[in-house]
């Protein structure tokens, strides 16, 4: 049959006449379904993706990628000399900075609240605190400067120039606090509300005066290396290099939970995909099913005048495709068009404390979108077989009695 006879008879089938408002609200039913269920799924995919990408991006970014540490006496001694020896073992590790980490309580005339104060040197600083300040500029060398979380700030109603007093318990037998004045030189927004709201920066030389720290002391090591499949491995290495009482944690272990939960999410995929496949198909089916009911006399004519089986299959499977090819076409537009706008805009909203960011995260990987397409269109071309059969075991006497 030539490509011109079989769309007059796809036309001819599909052709109004009883019932033909029923037809359309079925038709328009099947093209619902089969963009809604490829929606979901494109935009499941998008989120997940976006969560993943984005807590990784954040904590191989803000946060070092392997941290060492000491058991107990919570010191590292000669740590310019441990640096050193850890570069020339470890080709993989590209920069190394230390950090003097303490648990203490910081106050301001509206609020108080437990913190953790992290204190590095500014001209060694290697997690991108600097590129995450949204107001200010990073503390100065040897200053009682620090640059604390926009909710935290927001929590405490402190701006740039505002002060605040920190209260740290102090190794002495007095077991009275130390209590220090800081000024707010910066505001920070990292996009994990993990960091934002407990985590303040000052500067390593000022505190390490304060909690009286030999100037080649500190309590930890940042490390960062070449390539993100380096860290565990590097990491292992590391921990049995440096030995009792060094340990070493890498990103990965210091965000398990939060990794974790991202797997979690992503089990019910296949369920999900199998519901959408079921749906889609079902409204498939239905509506040729429904054509094919209120075509038999249409058909029987045909069959009449020489048309042969493989023509009214071809047929009925061109306006099965038709319908699922819209219907994937409307999904894809609208789950690109969510995308974007979420992106750009973020227009949804999370609780950072339950979720860890306070935008739903979006991320666009063209493979899902053909994917999708490839499989969304197969179920569809899958699904017009059965309709398609039964239409060719129509005798045409039966077809031309039906009534």
């Amino acid at each position: 049959m030539r490509l011109k006879e079989l769309i007059y008879v796809s036309n001819l089938l599909a052709s109004e006449i009883k019932h033909g408002r029923f037809y359309r609200i079925i038709k328009m039913s099947a093209v619902v379904g089969v963009a809604i269920g490829t929606m979901a799924l494109l935009i499941s995919m998008a989120i997940l993706q976006g969560f993943e990408d984005k807590m990784r991006e954040n904590a191989t970014k803000f946060t070092s990628q392997i941290k060492v540490e000491t058991y107990k006496i919570n010191r590292i001694d000669d740590y310019p000399i441990i640096c050193e020896i850890i570069k020339e073992k470890f080709p993989h590790i590209t920069a190394i900075a230390p950090y003097l980490q303490k648990e203490v309580l910081i106050s301001s005339k509206a609020d108080i609240d437990g913190i953790m104060m992290k204190c590095i040197n500014p001209d060694m600083e290697i997690t991108g605190i600097s590129d995450k300040i949204i107001s200010g500029h990073a503390p100065k060398r040897n200053t009682n400067q620090v640059v604390i979380g926009e909710r935290l700030a927001n929590k405490l109603r402190l701006n740039v120039g505002g002060k605040v007093n920190v209260y740290m318990a102090m190794n002495t037998e007095e077991n009275f606090p130390e209590v220090e004045k800081f000024e707010i030189a910066g505001i920070y927004r990292s996009g994990m509300a993990k960091y934002d709201d407990i985590v303040v920066y000052a500067d390593l030389e000022y505190m390490q005066k304060i909690v009286r720290f030999s100037p080649d002391q500190c309590t930890g090591l940042d490390i960062m290396v070449d390539s993100l499949a380096h860290i565990e491995s590097t990491s292992k290495a590391l921990e049995k290099f440096l030995d009792f009482p060094y340990m070493c944690a890498n990103v990965f272990e210091l965000h398990s939970s939060m990794f974790a939960w991202i797997d979690l999410q992503k089990e019910p995929i296949p369920l999900v995909l199998a519901l959408i496949t079921i749906v889609a198909a079902m409204n498939i089916i239905t509506i040729l099913l429904v054509l094919i009911v209120e075509k038999v006399h249409s058909i029987g004519i045909l069959r009449a005048i020489g048309m042969r089986n493989r023509d009214i299959l071809l047929a009925i499977v061109s306006r099965g495709l038709a319908i699922g090819t819209t219907g994937t076409i409307c999904g894809i537009s609208i789950s690109l068009l969510f995308c974007y706008l979420q992106r750009d805009f973020e227009i949804i909203k999370l609780n950072g404390e339950i979720y860890f960011l306070d935008a739903l995260p979006i991320s666009i990987v063209p493979e899902n979108f053909v994917l999708v397409t490839v499989f969304s269109l197969a179920v569809v071309a899958l699904a017009t077989i059965l309709p398609a059969l039964i239409a060719t075991k129509v005798t045409t006497i039966k077809a031309l009695n039906f009534n």
